[in-house]
């Protein structure tokens, strides 16, 4: 996603350090998860709210026809919810009907549980990621945790912040 390299472009600047350098250690100094996280919750809480809305409604008509046509939006939602929030299909595929089984995933579904899972998966990728890197010698034996670090905010003049991320992150 473009996006999601803006938003890394944005962070390594923030830290002071290059556009090579590491992004693991960039998201990890700064405890930024990917902005693709925060994309999938607000669908399903999009996809939840449309279900539930007024069967009158243009939207509501609009996701009916995508989920009878199982359409690519419907599909990756139904995916993702499927893979990421341990409700078990026989918990709304009761029926033939493919917007009642939609309607009662909507309601069976959490986004806060799927955003964790999100979060969970990529923390673990992080960690595998320093562990692995030969590049991040210094940085594992300093960092364990995927937070926001103290010195960001101690360090108020950009050269000094600037040279303790490069020290940090190699």
């Amino acid at each position: 996603l473009p996006s999601e390299s803006i938003h890394l472009r944005h962070i390594k600047y923030m830290l002071g350090i290059n556009r090579r350098s590491a992004n693991t250690a960039a998201w990890g100094d700064t405890g930024k998860l990917p902005l693709f996280v925060k994309y999938i919750n607000l669908c399903i809480k999009f996809f939840v709210r449309v279900m539930s809305a007024d069967s009158s409604s243009l939207i509501k008509a609009a996701i009916n026809e995508q989920v009878k046509l199982n359409l690519s939006w419907f599909s990756s939602i139904k995916s993702i919810i499927d893979c990421f929030d341990n409700v078990e299909p026989s918990t709304y595929e009761r029926n033939s009907s493919p917007l009642l089984n939609a309607s009662l995933l909507a309601g069976a579904c959490s986004s806060s549980t799927i955003t964790n899972q999100f979060r969970e998966h990529f923390i673990t990728a992080w960690k595998e990621s320093i562990n692995s890197s030969s590049k991040l010698v210094f940085y594992k034996q300093v960092k364990d945790t995927f937070q926001w670090e103290h010195y960001l905010d101690i360090c108020n003049k950009f050269n000094i912040r600037q040279s303790t991320a490069q020290i940090r992150c190699s």
